[in-house]
């Protein structure tokens, strides 16, 4: 009865808010949480609501007193960054590993933790400078590697799915499969109705679906596995390979020992299926298919069936390959490397990132967010101050730029110039056709970014570029035709003219 309690809906009790104070959620923060509920489970009534959120304030209110305001204040964005990952990287993961966390708990942790970075407070707006989606992203795709809470705690909850298919002597697993039911082959849990499956495992299950597309069976002597739904010869099952044998089968749900025989006097094995039809013609060819494809699968048996995760090397799940796969992360071409690897002050690499993002509060971003006010560069008073304009294109910054460049001695095209053909004559063919490729997106940004401004019946804030890139494809064109008529071979020049003409 007991064990039944704890696994089933009346955990989430064991927080009831007049069962605790502030000090005592404070506190218990360090102890160890199943106590609690062991604790609190003498005087729950069944008959009351339960409090799903309540078991989190422990943490909300851990949370809100690690970045406490006066923290925001003394501290510059970078130490607001450290202290942010070290405080994340504490937070005790009894509650994370093992509760679905609510998503309105969720919403004010991550509502605490943006207000801390950007340093926001009850009497005092300040803007979230960058997106929170892109805050969270990993460093190396260039932002700032704080965790998505809700990705994390499916990673989390992910381990304990894992060991289910793996312990199988284990009292806990033993007890978790007593009370829902073991699904084939002992994997996981059968589904957890609403009747009865409300408690802990409910949430952790309700992972399964997504978590099973990355864990791939290792066939030993086949008892464990099932031969048309379970993915034992890649990335699909039998059944989705061939749905139109899976119809006519007589052994749906069969396990691969129950279709693969001994042959008579040998070790040798062969696959035994049976159909309740003949094929028709057109199934012939997928028929054949399908028993050449077995045939070249033949499990060499040998040893229990066990599972592969199929996200790392080693084939063992850890929760790191899992939120990573969840977060769906995509190759960047964003130069972390030369913001966050630089010897640099950390609050320098944090203006550095928010730069390269294009969100500083220039005048223009701060009119873009609704303020009204004049525009103009603040140190040439001359174009709107924009985040090119102001660290780039600015005569101010330009000369301190060409400064720099010529104590290093380094030569480099200007951001906001057109480029000579005189300096295109230089550059390689490869070379040309890639610089051609970066202004052709650069105008096609540059048009798509005016179309959508002059609908919103905004300013276009750099009308000039637009000309400047122009210029700079048309003399690659003429550097391009250059070559090409000077080109001793024929036939050669006649292909480089046809690649001119399509550019």
């Amino acid at each position: 009865m007991l064990l039944s309690r704890i696994f089933g809906r009346t955990l989430f009790a064991a927080a009831k808010s007049e069962t605790s104070n502030a000090t005592a959620a404070a506190a218990s923060v360090a102890r160890n949480p199943l106590q609690e509920f062991f604790e609190a489970d003498r005087n729950i009534d069944d008959d009351k609501p339960v409090v799903y959120a309540s078991v989190w304030n422990p943490i909300l209110e851990w949370m809100e007193k690690k970045l406490s305001g006066w923290k925001r204040l003394y501290l510059s964005k970078g130490g607001r960054l450290t202290l942010l990952k070290s405080t994340l990287s504490s937070v005790p993961t009894y509650y994370l590993s093992l509760f679905v966390i609510p998503v309105a708990v969720v919403d004010r942790l991550e509502r605490i933790q943006r207000n801390f970075l950007w340093g926001s407070l009850e009497e005092c707006f300040k803007y979230p400078l960058v997106a929170w989606e892109k805050v969270c992203l990993p460093i190396d795709m260039g932002d700032l590697g704080i965790r998505k809470l809700v990705h994390f705690n499916k990673a989390l909850l992910g381990k304990w799915l894992w060991r289910f298919g793996q312990e199988g002597s284990h009292l806990w697993r033993r007890v978790i499969a007593t009370k829902y039911g073991e699904g084939q082959g002992g994997w996981t849990t059968k589904i957890c109705s609403r009747a009865h499956g409300c408690g802990l495992w409910r949430g952790i299950h309700d992972g399964w679906e997504n978590f099973s597309k990355h864990v791939a069976l290792v066939v030993g002597d086949g008892t464990r596995i099932l031969f048309w739904h379970d993915k034992w010869v890649g990335d699909n099952s039998l059944k989705r390979l061939y749905p139109q044998l899976y119809v006519c089968s007589n052994d749906k749900e069969a396990c691969i020992s129950d279709v693969l025989c001994f042959l008579e006097g040998g070790n040798d094995r062969i696959w035994n299926l049976r159909f309740h039809r003949d094929f028709h013609e057109r199934e012939l060819e997928a028929a054949f298919s399908f028993l050449e494809f077995i045939h070249s699968r033949i499990p060499r048996g040998g040893g229990s069936d066990t599972s592969q995760w199929c996200l790392n090397g080693n084939g063992k799940f850890d929760t790191w390959s899992y939120y990573h796969n969840m977060r769906g992360e995509v190759a960047s071409n964003f130069p972390w490397k030369g913001v966050w690897k630089a010897k640099i002050p950390k609050r320098v690499a944090f203006f550095v990132w928010t730069a390269v993002h294009g969100q500083i509060l220039t005048l223009n971003n701060l009119k873009l967010r609704g303020c009204i006010l004049v525009n103009r560069c603040c140190m040439c008073h001359q174009n709107e101050e924009t985040v090119d304009q102001l660290l780039l294109h600015c005569p101010v910054a330009h000369s301190l730029w060409v400064y720099m460049f010529q104590i290093f001695e380094t030569q480099w095209v200007m951001p906001g110039r057109s480029w000579k053909a005189s300096e295109l004559r230089l550059k390689s063919w490869d070379d040309l056709n890639k610089l051609w490729y970066v202004l052709l997106k650069e105008k096609n940004m540059l048009m798509t970014q005016r179309q959508m401004l002059h609908s919103q019946n905004l300013r276009f804030p750099n009308p000039e570029r637009i000309p400047k890139v122009r210029k700079s494809m048309c003399r690659i064109k003429q550097v391009l035709t250059e070559r090409a008529i000077e080109e001793p071979d024929a036939r050669r020049s006649a292909e480089m003219k046809r690649m001119i003409n399509a550019l």
